[in-house]
């Protein structure tokens, strides 16, 4: 799969669309890349799966004492616009997922404490993810949490602080099947 270099070498000028794998619509800017749950479900598998999980797109319960939240990572791109996503879990501990059911849909969520938790992940491109801590801001108005990593000498970690480039964006989309067209 090629992406066509029409910008010219001008990065800040590349503009991409991609068919999402979810509704098969074409949406402009670079894809996010997404888990479906967390991995500790995932791997318990799909007959056990219907009796110890309870998922919904934003919230997740295994065995009735693992609790997780989708969230949203992002990391600038190098002189593009747009930021680059991953669509994570993290795990919490009971009451910050209380929390965060009881406060989606409320509008004054910049007021509230960051929360501690787990990624739940384990992201591909990046040297053991899963696990690893970080922090995590509730956002308003029904929008998914962001999470930092904590490691800041993490390779994700710094992408998060520092950015990657838009190669390096690219290269990420590619793996998971996204294809990328420029406009």
């Amino acid at each position: 799969m090629n992406v066509v270099p029409l910008f010219q070498g001008r990065v800040g000028a590349a503009k991409f669309r991609y068919k999402c794998a979810s509704c098969d619509q074409l949406h402009e800017g670079l894809p996010d890349l997404t888990f479906e749950m967390p991995d500790m479900c995932f791997d318990i598998g799909e007959k056990l799966r219907g009796e110890r999980v309870l998922l919904t797109s934003d919230f997740c319960i295994l065995d009735g004492r693992h609790y997780f939240v989708r969230c949203v990572m992002e990391a600038p791109v190098h002189g593009f616009s747009q930021r680059f996503g991953w669509g994570v879990w993290c795990k919490l501990d009971w009451k910050a997922y209380k929390l965060c059911w009881d406060r989606f849909e409320e509008n004054d969520n910049e007021i509230m404490a960051p929360l501690q938790g787990t990624l739940a992940n384990n992201l591909r491109h990046y040297p053991d993810t899963l696990g690893r801590a970080c922090t995590i801001y509730l956002q308003n108005d029904r929008m998914r949490p962001v999470a930092y990593l904590d490691n800041s000498e993490h390779p994700l970690g710094v992408h998060q602080a520092n950015g990657m480039t838009l190669e390096e964006a690219i290269s990420q989309a590619r793996e998971i099947g996204a294809l990328l067209i420029t406009a």
